[in-house]
């Protein structure tokens, strides 16, 4: 697994700007790092795998023009002399062939269109809008996981563990033809062992509702559990954070599935990308 910082320094109009550097950073930057120039811009974008040699010159190199790092994924708000740390978290195929436990999403939309939200109701998912043809997907940026009812049968037929299904009631203009479920489970993982984070950067008090999120800068995010707490739950296929997340209520649980779970949903070539769950 590989975290890929990315920053950017540009001659910004606002000099207090995390951003901002003057013209002579950006030329030295570009003299060093070539591939950090793209044509037409005036900024020099910079790209390091975190811990690695090239990642320590890119921060002294920072530092020499007066910035130095914040980690973190909040407060977006600038801070002078501060920089936010941010990039990507590279999924490799030996972590998800020796994962344990993995969260996932959907690669695209899903089965609802992107700008849909889905409410709860009395125990029951509302979607709002319309559906796509996909069998199975997340709603929107939502945790909220759907299915068919033909795709229902196929989990059902597989005896997953502790897999159970949520009806999914509609407010759409014309009806959905056939049933939607939401995937749920039956308990729910460990407290997670993640800071969370309001979006003004204070910290959010563990196992209160609503988390706004997990303080990691890197997407997509890693979930930390305790792996002594976790080698204590029975054997069982698919669990919940105990955790809520979400900007506003009502907050969505996030699904976490074993291997044996995934590797059938890779074999049913269900477009999912799938990140590993820290057990420390």
């Amino acid at each position: 697994m590989k975290e890929i910082f990315k920053f950017s320094i540009s001659p910004a109009f606002d000099r207090e700007s995390s951003h901002y550097a003057p013209k002579k950073a950006i030329d030295e930057a570009w003299k060093r790092w070539p591939e950090s120039y793209e044509k037409g811009s005036s900024a020099a974008y910079l790209t390091a795998e975190v811990g690695s040699q090239e990642y320590d010159e890119v921060i002294a190199f920072l530092a020499k023009y007066g910035k130095s790092p914040r980690w973190g994924a909040y407060p977006w708000l600038r801070e002078y002399g501060k920089f936010p740390i941010e990039g990507d978290r590279i999924i490799e195929k030996e972590d998800l062939e020796n994962g344990e436990y993995f969260c996932f999403k959907y690669r695209r939309h899903g089965v609802v269109t992107q700008w849909n939200a889905a409410k709860i109701w009395n125990s029951v998912p509302i979607l709002e809008g319309r559906l796509n043809k996909c069998p199975i997907g997340q709603v929107g940026a939502n945790a909220v996981t759907v299915c068919t009812d033909a795709i229902k049968r196929l989990m059902e037929k597989e005896k997953f563990k502790g897999l159970t299904f949520r009806p999914v009631g509609f407010t759409a203009k014309q009806a959905p033809i056939g049933s939607y479920w939401q995937l749920w489970a039956e308990s729910t993982f460990p407290p997670m062992l993640n800071k969370f984070i309001h979006e003004d950067g204070s910290e959010h008090p563990s196992g209160q509702e609503c988390p706004h999120q997990v303080d990691d800068p890197f997407i997509p995010r890693l979930f930390r559990f305790s792996k002594a707490q976790v080698a204590k739950l029975a054997p069982q296929d698919v669990f919940l954070t105990k955790e809520a997340f979400g900007w506003n209520p009502p907050c969505q649980q996030h699904i976490i599935v074993s291997q044996r779970f995934r590797r059938w949903c890779d074999a049913q070539k269900f477009r999912f990308d799938w990140t590993p769950v820290a057990l420390e």
